[in-house]
């Protein structure tokens, strides 16, 4: 009898997982489950395809009839209530059961809803889905005047498309800087003035108080009373995991599913991947050095992918076969502004530098003028700073001669090597 394999959501790691699956086991019975109606598709270029463009049929990773010539099962539209873990069954909303030998727990993340009054008005939208998408369209045919509340990615990648459209975008971030997650405060600085230059408005250190209106979202007010108007507010606050059908079904669960460094969950026959996931103290002992431990899981395409193709295999390998998961830095893309952006490893260390590594240029100190001797004392230190005349930016971060940081503003040219030399 063909291993059966059920796969909880149709995300990338949901769906690398199946690949994967099919891969190392040919004649295995996979399902795979998906909330969503339309076909698995590549959820990050909801931001970065023209909104007055997009079509729905363009994100999808394979057509229909490569599931079905495969003889994988999709049930699109179809939600897990919970795991039987004794009966080895996952139990759909429906009542319908699916009988497994092995479960992926793959239902990645949502987006998080600060508790901001007049969050619930209509006018107020967050991206998630091609649902989310298809309704910020709506919103935005009308609209002369929107606010992204987040200045991440996704939030700057947003208030690009909605910019080009003609309408007035203002991004408010409550941190200090843009990115704060991944960029130093001067490279954010960059970017701050590189979207002043593409005529949004940027205010960061901005605690939103609540966003005002009557039937709908009419404007956005910050804690010091300044206030803007908005036809359209986009929340791009980050992700929260997606944990619901796993503690209904006693895995244990922490601000995600709890995984060892297999993806193995609390269960042994069911595994778990992608935004959902949470390192337990195994995996962040064996992880220990290459990433931070308070940010184990960046919410990242790349890391939902890398774990989704890890769980597959070990779903369906001897144990004693099982891959061990080896988290570290993971990149991040920008692609707005005209620019593109890429950072990647810590930038915000406080370790002190003690050397620059040998056959690079000559470092400078932040804001230090050309010509001045290195700093041995400065925590983080610049190689080849940008130019005046263009918006070229790249800086590098040592600790001890090595490189554990960097941020490339424009011309992304060495990305490739400082990702190999990140990752060795």
């Amino acid at each position: 009898m063909s291993e059966r394999i059920v796969i909880l959501g149709a995300g990338i790691a949901g769906l690398t997982a199946c690949e994967t699956v099919l891969k190392e086991a040919p004649g295995a019975d996979v399902t795979l489950l998906s909330d969503e109606q339309d076909l698995p598709y590549l959820r990050p270029l909801l931001s970065k395809l023209g909104l007055s463009t997009f079509r729905r049929d363009s994100l999808a990773i394979h057509p229909a009839d490569w599931y079905l010539s495969r003889g994988v099962q999709l049930l699109r539209g179809t939600k897990a209530d919970r795991i039987d873990t004794e009966k080895k069954e996952v139990l759909l909303a429906d009542g319908t059961g699916l009988p497994y030998d092995k479960c992926i727990y793959a239902l990645g993340a949502r987006c998080h809803v600060p508790p901001i009054p007049g969050r619930d008005l209509p006018g107020v939208a967050c991206v998630r889905t091609i649902k989310d998408l298809q309704k910020i369209r709506r919103l935005l045919a009308p609209a002369k005047h929107a606010v992204v509340i987040g200045g991440g990615v996704i939030g700057l990648e947003f208030a690009w498309e909605i910019q080009k459209t003609g309408c007035e975008v203002t991004v408010l971030e409550a941190l200090p800087h843009l990115m704060a997650r991944v960029l130093d405060p001067e490279s954010a600085e960059v970017l701050k003035e590189r979207c002043k230059a593409c005529g949004i408005a940027v205010r960061t250190g901005a605690e939103t108080e609540k966003i005002e209106g009557a039937d709908r979202a009419e404007a956005v007010t910050l804690a010091g009373g300044e206030r803007f108007p908005a036809d359209l507010v986009l929340l791009s606050c980050g992700i929260r995991a997606n944990t619901e059908v796993a503690l209904r079904s006693g895995l244990a669960c922490g601000r995600g599913v709890l995984v060892d460094d297999h993806l193995r969950t609390s269960d042994p026959n069911v595994f778990a991947a992608g935004d959902c996931i949470q390192l337990d103290e195994s995996a962040l002992h064996a992880a220990e050095g290459r990433c931070s431990i308070d940010d184990t899981n960046p919410g990242l395409w790349t890391y939902a992918k890398e774990t989704g193709e890890l769980a597959g295999a070990n779903a369906v390998r001897a144990p004693e076969e099982a891959l061990t998961f080896r988290p570290g830095p993971e990149p991040v893309l920008l692609s707005a502004l005209g620019t593109s952006l890429f950072a990647m490893g810590d930038v915000q260390g406080e370790d002190c530098c003690s050397d620059a590594p040998s056959g690079q240029p000559k470092a400078l100190c932040p804001g230090a003028a050309s010509g001045s001797s290195f700093d041995t004392q400065a925590p983080l230190f610049q190689v080849n700073p940008r130019g005046e005349e263009d918006l070229h930016h790249e800086k590098r971060f040592y600790r001890d001669g090595r490189l554990y940081g960097a941020v490339l503003i424009g011309d992304l040219s060495k990305m490739t090597a400082i990702k190999e030399e990140l990752s060795s």
